[in-house]
């Protein structure tokens, strides 16, 4: 009885972990589509037929002169607690470019970003339940060369719950 009730337990610990560090996906519903990068890793979940999953390590806007870009997703589900990953400016073509950022998650965070600062790292708390992400990405010089934003690594954390 007590090897079955240890079996049990780790099972169940394994399961919630798996949960919890699965990525939640993150669906395009407007605005505009990014580029996107992504890479297999095991699945979590060894269902039969399902080797490998794919899974986005960046989206990437690209941006001349003065101008705006919005995207809007849906989470794939509602308890998320943080939004993470790294906000990159990209900028080898135009050193001077500066790139400002707005996310609205049920509140809104915004930065800039320049050669002298090209990232800026994530951990943004959300309002629950979150049914939309917003990123607006403006260019905030007038130089015509072309600058771009990659958000690498873009994460939607829930919260870490063992029992539901």
């Amino acid at each position: 009885m007590g090897k079955f009730a240890a079996w049990a337990v780790l099972a169940w610990f394994s399961l919630a972990t798996a949960i919890w560090t699965a990525p939640v996906s993150m669906t395009h519903v407007g605005g505009a589509v990014p580029e996107q990068e992504s890479f297999e890793h095991a699945c979590t979940f060894d269902e039969p037929g399902m080797k490998n999953c794919s899974d986005t390590s960046s989206y990437l806007w690209r941006l001349s002169g003065a101008r705006s870009l919005t995207t809007t997703w849906e989470p794939g589900r509602e308890d998320i607690k943080t939004i993470t990953g790294t906000l990159i400016h990209e900028h080898t073509d135009c050193p001077d470019s500066r790139i400002g950022w707005t996310i609205d998650a049920g509140g809104r965070t915004d930065g800039t970003l320049t050669s002298g600062s090209p990232t800026a790292k994530l951990d943004i708390a959300v309002r629950q339940p979150l049914r939309e992400i917003t990123l607006t990405v403006r260019r905030l010089d007038t130089a015509t060369c072309a600058g771009a934003l990659r958000w690498s690594d873009p994460r939607l954390k829930p919260p870490y719950k063992l029992l539901p």
